[in-house]
Parts: structure tokens; sequence; C-alpha cells
């Protein structure tokens, strides 16, 4: 699971403040040589400001073809102490499915992804959605992912980047669900001297709201040379 599924340093943390942990619990492993599961169970103690949550992860991965797999997972936060003053949701849950393909030669990659989260607010444009593809040999490399983040993607076990954004003129934060385009190219070149590897990149990310108006773009490009000393020279441009 990637980190807007499931980023296991949110436990623990409350807006920023860190609360006690009672107990938990992780069981891993691989039931056959093509199946695997993780299950992970947490239990947070109350504080004066905050109620005591249990946080339960639980993960079915199943190879199929050769190098290829699809991925099961669910997650629930929910509150078992309640604390006067404290106006978390009751409940937070995540749950959802991947596919992941490579190629025999390992050249080409694909994957898509549909997560969706609920609150007892029963919202709708709560899903988190992702599709891209790359191409990679010794000599150059490209791809592009695509997704999609609801606005109420709400997701207290995961890390989702720019969902939460600072509204200034009321200093509050606002949720903003949106589409990110990220493409990227490489060159490798190998000369029969004293450098092993010259790599040229690029990569961008474009993101817009979900009704289609422009949000930001990001930019880089860079060269770096690796010696046979191993010296390393890095440079980059945004």
């Amino acid at each position: 699971m990637d980190g807007a599924t499931f980023f296991s340093r949110k436990i623990g943390i409350q807006e920023g403040e860190a609360v006690p942990i009672h107990m938990g619990a992780r069981i891993t492993g691989n039931v056959t040589k093509s199946l695997r599961i993780g299950v992970m169970d947490i239990q947070t103690e109350s504080t004066d400001k905050f109620s005591a949550n249990n946080y339960l992860v639980a993960s079915v991965q199943q190879r199929v073809f050769n190098r290829s797999n699809i991925k099961f997972f669910t997650g629930n936060r929910q509150t078992n102490k309640i604390v006067e003053g404290d106006n978390s949701d009751e409940y937070n849950r995540t749950y959802g499915g991947e596919f992941q393909f490579i190629s025999e030669d390992g050249k080409f990659s694909s994957s898509a992804r549909a997560h969706f989260a609920e609150t007892p607010d029963k919202l709708n444009q709560n899903e988190y959605l992702s599709i891209g593809g790359g191409y990679n040999t010794s000599k150059f490399y490209a791809g592009v992912t695509g997704e999609k983040v609801g606005e109420n993607y709400i997701n207290d076990l995961g890390f989702v980047p720019r969902l939460y954004n600072y509204d200034a003129l009321n200093d509050t934060t606002i949720r903003i669900g949106h589409y990110a385009i990220n493409p990227w190219a490489g060159l490798m070149i190998r000369p029969k001297k004293n450098i092993n590897l010259i790599e040229l990149n690029t990569w961008s990310v474009f993101n817009y709201e979900t009704n289609g108006d422009f949000l930001e773009r990001t930019t880089s490009a860079s060269i770096s040379f690796s010696f046979k000393n191993t010296t390393e020279i890095y440079l980059e441009t945004f």
C-alpha cells in the first residue's frame, strides 16, 4: 500500500500532537507462494483533548501472471472512548484495490488503483483513483501517471498531498479535490572512459481542480555524472 492509502506515522498523532499508544499487534507473511496477507491493530489511549481510537489495517496480495499482483485492503479508525470537546468523526474507513502489472522482461509496467473513504456524513466525491504506466530499458525510461483525489477522500490513516489547503481569506483549512498528471523521462549514456554514467532526466506534475481550473505546476530537469572513481556531480533546475 502506498502513502495515500496507509501512512503508519499517522497513528499516535492527532492535530500534530502525540497521543499515547496502549498496545498493538501485527501479523504479515505468505500463506502460499503467491498469496500474502498483512493485519495490524493498534489501540491508542485517550488524553484531556483527544479520544481513544482503535486502528485496524488489513491487506491481501495475490500474485498473478509471472511478476504482477492484485491487492485488496481495508482500514478503519474507530473511536472507543469519546472525550468531551473532541469533534473528530466517530469513525473513518477506507477500502479498495490495486492491480500492478510488470512484463516478463521487466521493461513495461502499469498500475491501476481505486480507493474509497467513508465517514459518518456519507459524503460523495470520496474516491482516490490512479492509473499509470512506464517503459524502462538500460538506455531510456519514460512514463506517466494520472490520479484523481475527491475533495472528500478523508483518510485518517493515509497521507494525501495537496488535499488540504490553507484559505488565507477565512483563516481556515479547506479540502480541494484535484487531478494530477505526472509525466517523466530520462536518458542514460554510458561512456567508455572515465565516466560510468551520464543521466538526463525531466519530471513534471500538473495539478487541476476537479472542475478543470488550474492549480499549480512543477517541472524539473537534471543531469548527473557518475565517475569511475565514485565521484558524482548532480545539477538540477526547476
